[in-house]
């Protein structure tokens, strides 16, 4: 890649990447209402919060049986 920009493998040729993931989550909230917005955030962090929980839960795991 010549420019160090993120570009999408389409049809055997690299293409400039079009669309920011920051800017679809702020389209996707600007049509909907703002406690769906709220909870649907409140819902990700549980989401990611209990991801890292299960990693450390692993790590811990592991550094016992060593």
């Amino acid at each position: 890649m010549p420019d160090g920009k993120k570009y999408l493998l389409l049809k055997g040729k690299f293409m400039k990447a079009q669309i920011k993931k920051e800017d679809f989550i702020d389209e996707l909230a600007s049509v909907m209402p703002p406690e769906r917005v709220e909870r649907a955030k409140r819902e990700a962090e549980k989401e990611i919060f209990r991801i890292r929980l299960s990693e450390l839960r692993k790590k811990w795991a592991f550094a016992r049986k060593t």
